[in-house]
């Protein structure tokens, strides 16, 4: 601001865009004002809305989360901004804080930008009561759009590395049971040879033989025991 009378008219555009007319008529008009400025020029998204769900007010935040401006929202349904599916969580998270003049809830809210895309945000909603009635609400918006969508990234990455471990799961229990059973070929001819020679030479070759076997039946049963973990539990990853 340049002058005392800039931030005159910048007081008095931000009273009349919130219902203020007279500032004399008001003994706590400091209060209004700080109120009044900071809904302005605050770095999160504000909206004042009424008791039956129409925008007073908006700031430049706020509209700039949605792709238009403060004036294009104001006289608009709230409700009507919300991204699919999300109206009826909405409208019973309101309900609940008009029926308690002593509450204020944060809960996670979807609108729906300009252009289509889904915007994320963290709504703190409180009612303000006027003679001990609820007047409006003043809902708080902190966009959470890169942080929702970092996690959605990292939950598909976890999917994918679950399926990838269940189909190496399941390959392995097939390997287990078909390497099982050519070990037990394999070792059923040995005994078959050792029960017909005593060559020490073969002997000594099929002794060899089913000491690689019992080898090869302990690799059969890791492969079976990490089979089964992961089958068991399909959503545990295991570092």
């Amino acid at each position: 601001m340049n002058s005392h009378g800039e931030v005159n008219r910048e007081i008095k555009t931000v009273f009349l865009e919130h219902g203020f007319d007279e500032l004399s008529q008001y003994p706590a008009r400091r209060s209004l004002l700080r109120f009044a400025m900071m809904f302005r020029h605050a770095k999160v998204g504000m909206i004042r809305v009424t008791s039956d769900n129409l925008i007073q007010a908006a700031n430049s935040a706020f509209a700039a989360m949605l792709g238009c401006s403060a004036a294009e929202l104001v006289g608009h349904s709230y409700l009507d901004l919300l991204a699919s599916g999300e109206m009826e969580a909405a409208a019973q998270d309101w309900k609940s804080v008009a029926m308690d003049s002593r509450r204020s809830q944060t809960s996670e809210r979807r609108f729906r930008h300009r252009h289509g895309q889904i915007v994320y945000t963290r709504e703190t909603l409180t009612r303000v009561d006027e003679h001990s009635h609820l007047a409006q609400f003043i809902a708080i918006y902190q966009d959470v759009s890169e942080s929702k969508s970092a996690l959605e990234e990292q939950s598909a990455r976890e999917h994918e590395l679950r399926l990838v471990l269940e189909s190496a799961a399941r390959l392995a229990e097939s390997v287990a049971f078909d390497l099982s059973n050519y070990l037990m070929i394999i070792a059923s001819y040995a005994e078959l040879i050792e029960g017909h020679t005593e060559d020490s030479r073969i002997l000594k070759s099929t002794a060899e033989i089913n000491a690689a076997a019992r080898r090869a039946t302990g690799l059969t049963e890791r492969l079976l025991t990490f089979s089964r973990q992961e089958l068991k539990n399909p959503g545990v990853l295991r570092s």
